[in-house]
């Protein structure tokens, strides 16, 4: 569908007072495309290719003919197709059954035991708009588990990373001598974004950049429900 299906990098909230209440930066879990750009992984794109920005939250593998209900949603699905060879099993259906269970992508594992993969669930793959990920007999589905297990280690770690910089910098801005003006711009510039700081009454103190003053209005839903809970 074209749109990026990972989640909000920032999530800010500000008390209505002077403190910064939460500042938190969410892991970008790597996506179907990152995996294919690994060339040791040999992975052909057969299905799906306007939708490889879809992320990998977790690799599962599964021969179930109906594996929906051991998913979570996110999870890149490998299998090799053992199942398919069952009289009256429809490929449509069981894609069908993975897009809804919310799969970003299948995985399916050539040379075991089917030489390639079967043209109808390529089709069904293609109609119901489900990325299908070609895995060769060389490549166990341990080295793409692993390589989505590092990267969604090495991107935790950098998240933490990031946000213990992120904080390091704002309380430097909130005890500088311009305070919390300071303290505005800078989380304007780590958010890539623009902020403001609210006095009690819900007028602007501060504001970064200064033309953010003239969006206060696409707040006002927000700036209801923070006075609301703290009645």
């Amino acid at each position: 569908d074209g749109e990026d299906h990972r989640p909000s990098t920032v999530r800010v909230r500000l008390s209505s007072g002077s403190e910064t209440d939460t500042l938190y930066r969410c892991p970008l879990p790597p996506t179907l495309q990152d995996l294919v750009s690994l060339r040791e992984l040999k992975l052909t794109v057969r299905a799906g290719e306007h939708a490889l920005d879809r992320p990998i939250t977790w690799v599962h593998t599964s021969e179930f003919a109906d594996p929906a209900r051991f998913l979570e949603g996110g999870e890149l699905l490998l299998t090799t197709g053992q199942f398919l060879n069952r009289i009256g099993l429809r490929p449509h259906a069981y894609v069908q059954r993975l897009a809804d269970a919310g799969v970003s992508g299948l995985g399916f594992g050539i040379g075991l035991p089917h030489e390639h993969i079967p043209d109808r669930l390529v089709d069904a793959a293609r109609e119901v708009g489900l990325p299908l990920l070609e895995v060769p007999l060389e490549i166990p589905f341990i080295a793409i588990s692993k390589a989505v297990s590092r990267a969604l280690a090495a991107e935790e770690y950098a998240a933490v990373k990031r946000t213990y910089e992120a904080q390091q910098a704002l309380t430097r801005a909130a005890v500088a001598g311009e305070g919390f003006a300071a303290l505005i711009r800078q989380l304007a510039h780590r958010l890539d974004a623009w902020a403001v700081l609210l006095d009690q009454a819900g007028a602007v103190v501060h504001a970064a950049p200064p033309s953010a003053r003239d969006r206060l209005s696409e707040l006002g839903g927000e700036v209801d429900r923070l006075r609301a809970a703290r009645a």
